[in-house]
């Protein structure tokens, strides 16, 4: 028997869908397994692991600088540098890191792609293209960091709060309290958690007050468990070694006399406004991707007006102001991007009965040159000299701190801001590393 034109589309269509995903596990790939070449953070953050495991506690104060040492401190990350300490210790060192890069980023994007599925399922060339888009907004920050995992929290929550609000299971909206735990203990970005569950929590309640009839029907039971979660998240936030400290440290960490000294950490800079939005350098893909998103989004809630869910309108307006902010969260506006575009333009299209032929083409097309610039940035450019693992040669202090261990010199070190973490690494106290101003006083 024949097979019909439907099934031979399928069929196709099952191939460009394993092919895009085997593409996207590539990258993942080869962006985990590159040597160590400028973030020492990695460095004391492994320390602290280990330093956690053998007292089988968290730090209460700085066990490392001699600058600061026995000075208060909050080790805000302290669950993401026992799981680096145990990847790193038992499972091949550089290996084990690499392994762990490639699993959290991995879980991001299986998420990621269930998230858009949940809207885009019958328009795959523009679900392609929203994921590709998200891979190259975040591209440059995927590297073995806590905020990784802060990452895929986000990613999570947006999925099973969309995953609740598309089958009304609350066992999806009750599953983020202790997603929420987790997340407390591994970076303080767990505050966006519960704006995310807020967000949901008032879009579903001004829907259940100005919907009709056949849209508030049932709502109010969602509405309910949504308030519900949405109070219990902050509560969740206190079951960490620091109780109230950690819970608070997000806003104490970006305020006060820290704001001054985070302005002179790179990543933590403030983005220029014409730079964000009307340069159009080519050089700068990140960028160029973020305004794509940052005004397709704004397009898909214009065209959506009469419909759009304020969640969606409060989702952006946070994430743009985030963006604008610090240059380390431009990228965490793709993730909200992704889904206020895909859960709009969707609508938008359905309304109209168009079968998205022209957006799909566009997005053909866009994917094309999404591919092309990862192929050229894995392999060319001068970046072959990255791929492996451990640390890349003459980036950091190692001859130096060869001959320290080999002649046995002590006493204090200056050291450059960077290089802070690799010392500590090394059993040497530094003056200053990448802690600060976590555990650095602006005051002495």
């Amino acid at each position: 028997m024949r097979p019909t034109i439907t099934n031979r589309i399928l069929g196709q269509t099952n191939i460009i869908s394993l092919i895009f995903f085997v593409f996207i596990l590539v990258v993942l790939f080869f962006t985990a397994f590159q040597k160590q070449r400028w973030d020492s953070d990695i460095f004391w953050a492994l320390e602290s692991g280990e330093w956690i495991l053998s007292n089988l506690s968290v730090p209460m104060v700085d066990p490392f600088s001699y600058t600061f040492g026995g000075e208060k401190w909050i080790d805000f990350t302290w669950g993401f540098q026992v799981i680096a300490y145990v990847f790193y210790e038992y499972l091949g060192g550089w290996f084990g890191l690499f392994l762990l890069q490639f699993l959290v980023t991995g879980a991001l994007f299986y998420f990621l792609v269930r998230l858009v599925n949940l809207f885009c399922a019958n328009r795959m060339w523009f679900a392609f293209m929203l994921i590709l888009l998200v891979l190259v907004l975040i591209y440059s920050r995927l590297f073995i960091r806590p905020h990784l995992f802060g990452y895929l929290f986000i990613v999570i929550f947006l999925f099973l709060s969309a995953l609740y609000e598309k089958t009304d299971k609350k066992m999806y909206i009750y599953m983020l309290i202790p997603v929420q735990i987790l997340w407390t203990n591994i970076h303080s970005s767990f505050v966006l958690g519960i704006f995310i569950a807020g967000c949901f929590f008032i879009g579903a309640f001004v829907r259940e007050l100005t919907g009709s009839r056949a849209e508030r029907e049932g709502s109010a039971s969602t509405v309910k468990h949504l308030f519900f979660v949405s109070m219990l998240l902050p509560l969740a936030t206190v079951i960490n070694p620091y109780g109230v400290e950690l819970a608070v440290f997000p806003f104490v960490h970006q305020g006060g006399d820290n704001a001054d000294a985070l302005k002179y950490i790179g990543e933590w800079a403030e983005v220029p406004l014409v730079g964000l939005f009307l340069n159009f350098d080519p050089s700068n893909p990140a960028l160029l991707v973020f305004k794509f998103m940052f005004f397709g989004a704004l397009a898909s809630l214009v065209l959506n007006l009469r419909k759009v869910n304020l969640r969606d309108v409060l989702l952006f307006a946070a994430f743009a102001y985030m963006a604008i902010s610090h240059v380390r969260w431009v990228s965490l506006f793709a993730f909200v991007g992704v889904l206020i575009v895909a859960a709009n333009a969707s609508k938008v299209l359905d309304r109209r009965g168009s079968r998205g032929y022209v957006l799909n083409k566009f997005s053909a097309v866009v994917c094309v040159v999404a591919v092309v610039f990862f192929v050229w940035d894995i392999y060319g450019h001068g970046k072959k000299g990255d791929i492996g693992l451990g640390l890349k040669k003459k980036v950091f202090p190692e001859a130096t701190i060869a001959v320290i261990k080999k002649e046995g010199i002590s006493g204090n070190v200056f050291n450059d801001y960077n290089f802070g973490g690799y010392l500590t690494f090394n059993g040497i106290a530094p003056f200053i590393d990448g802690r600060t101003p976590t555990v650095y006083s602006p005051y002495h």
